[in-house]
This record gives structure tokens, C-alpha cells and sequence, in this order.
């Protein structure tokens, strides 16, 4: 019905849902957390990162956005016990999906660390058509070469385009508008009055890498194109992280954008769980609680 967008951009996510502490939460589980709510192995930790340590029984919300213009649009999720490893089952949701709207409609797929699978990339890409784009763990096979060739390879920086100026609408209101002119009056005057932000943590120059052909990622069936980043700070300290991408593309911005879309969606579920009370559950039976 022409509802999917054409550029047919998908994001795959995990978040844990906090319930009480009642083990007549069907399918809940018990886990320990840090300070951000990251699961943490609890024997593992200092005794001082125990003190910031706390336990929560959970769920897990593993969800398939759909991005449609600037709205982030649910095309299919599941709820499963906290422990349960998101990453089966968020391609078991792109199959159904794929299955239920046919293919061509998901073709972009944007993922984090947690779902790197070679063999359901190799799947997404040969079987369903789907170009998958995540970031690369330091650990793999794959870092080493990407990272060895980097050295030989020419970088290129990245200039951040100036913002577009925000459309105003020529219906609104003279009192609403006065009003927003106040405040950003306002806003301006904080923010001049803030103090300056920590150098460690601005960046002033980010430079990219493309390798593209890579094969020696053996669990994965299908060339992957890397896309080498490095981000110098005000401190001058710099960091280094890498995409990979089943997608060709000519301009290695396309994918650092591209993956940009996905930490957008870290704020989506603040405002789920704490404004539309996703995880205020009263109810301990499960099919009410994925209802909710």
C-alpha cells in the first residue's frame, strides 16, 4: 500500500524492560547492571564497581524499526526473558518479516556490536537481498587486516555540513511565536553563561578509510566493504573505530551516516520507557505484558 519508505532504511535493537522484583513476572529474569543498566557479570566486578552494581528482573524488547522520514516506525519486535541473546532473534524477526511484505521492501539493515552473525549476514545479503552495516569488534580477524592496511591506504577528512536552518511555519501563531523567540533568547544566555565543555570529549577532526573486498571474515559468505574511522579530540587524544558494510557505496560518508541513524533511537526508548510507562507493568501475565 505504499506505506514503507523506498530507501527501505531498518534498524535492529535490543533494550531491557525493568519489572518489579516478583518472580510472577512470567518468563522474567534476574540480572545485575552497572550505573548505565548494562549487564554486568557480577563475580567479575571490583568491589567498588559492585557498590554501583544493582539487580533488576527483566525482560528484553528486541525490535525492528522501520526509519520513514524522520519517524521511526515499528515493523516487528519480541519480548523475551532478559538473559535470552538478542541477536537469533532479531533475524529470526527480519525472516518473518521478509516472508510476511516479500523482498526489496527491507533493504538496509543497521545493527550494533551484538548482532554480528557471519552466516545470517551471508543470509541477509544472498537470500533476501538485504545490505547489513555494523560496527566491527576489535577482536576479530578482520580489525587486524582492515587496520594493517590502513597504514598503506589513503585517508581522506570528513567536514561536517553546516546545519540547515529549521523551516517556519507561516501559520503559527504571533504569540507562539514571540514565545519561542523568548526562549531561545533564554537558551542563548545559558549557554553562554555554561561553562566551557570538557576537551576530551569534542571532536575536531574526524578521518575515514575505505577498504573495500574484504573476504577473510570466514564465518561470512560475502564481500565486506570497512570503513576505518579515526577522531581526534580537543585533547588531542584520538579513537579509532570501523564499520562494515555488505553495501557498496562511493562516498564513505553514506555509511558513517547511515549508522548515525541508529544511536538516535537510544533516545526513542528514554522517552518509551520513562514518558509512555513501556515498562509500568501492572499485570504479571506475559501476553499482556507484550500487548503493552
Amino acid at each position: 500500500y505504499g506505506f514503507f519508505d523506498p530507501a527501505g532504511i531498518f534498524i535492529g535493537d535490543g533494550s531491557y524492560l525493568f519489572v518489579p522484583d516478583n518472580p510472577e513476572y512470567e518468563g522474567s529474569v534476574v540480572m545485575w547492571f552497572d550505573e548505565h543498566n548494562h549487564p554486568v557479570d557480577y563475580e567479575k566486578l571490583s568491589a567498588q564497581e559492585r557498590k554501583k552494581a544493582h539487580r533488576e528482573r527483566c525482560y528484553k524488547l528486541v525490535s525492528l524499526l522501520h526509519l520513514r522520514g524522520d519517524c521511526y516506525v515499528y515493523a516487528a519486535l519480541a519480548v523475551v526473558p532478559g538473559n535470552a541473546h538478542e541477536c537469533p532473534v532479531l533475524y529470526q524477526l527480519v525472516e518473518q518479516f521478509v516472508k510476511q511484505v516479500g523482498k526489496g521492501v527491507l533493504k538496509r539493515l543497521i545493527l550494533d556490536r551484538g548482532f554480528i552473525d557471519g552466516k545470517n549476514i551471508t543470509r541477509c545479503k544472498q537470500e533476501w537481498g538485504i545490505d547489513v552495516l555494523l560496527p566491527m569488534k576489535r577482536k576479530m580477524d578482520i580489525w587486524e587486516d582492515a587496520w594493517a592496511l590502513g597504514k598503506r591506504c589513503p585517508w581522506q577528512e570528513l567536514v561536517a555540513p553546516a546545519p540547515l536552518p529549521k523551516p517556519v511555519s507561516s501559520h503559527r501563531p504571533q504569540a507562539i511565536v514571540r514565545r519561542e523567540l523568548k526562549r531561545q533568547t533564554t537558551l542563548a544566555a545559558k549557554q553562554a553563561q555554561a561553562p566551557p565543555p570538557d576537551p576530551a570529549k569534542v571532536v575536531v577532526r574526524t578521518e575515514v578509510c575505505l577498504i573495500k573486498g574484504f573476504s577473510s571474515w570466514s564465518e561470512c559468505g560475502v564481500p565486506i566493504n570497512v570503513l576505518l574511522i579515526r577522531e581526534t579530540y580537543a585533547d588531542q587524544h584520538q579513537d579509532e573505530w570501523a564499520l562494515m558494510d555488505t553495501g557498496d557505496w562511493a562516498d564513505p560518508r553514506q555509511s558513517k551516516e547511515d549508522y548515525e541513524l541508529r544511536t538516535k533511537i537510544e533516545e526513542r526508548h528514554r522517552l518509551l520507557k520513562c514518558f509512555h510507562d513501556l515498562s509500568d507493568f501492572h499485570s504479571r501475565c506475559f501476553n499482556v505484558i507484550v500487548a503493552q
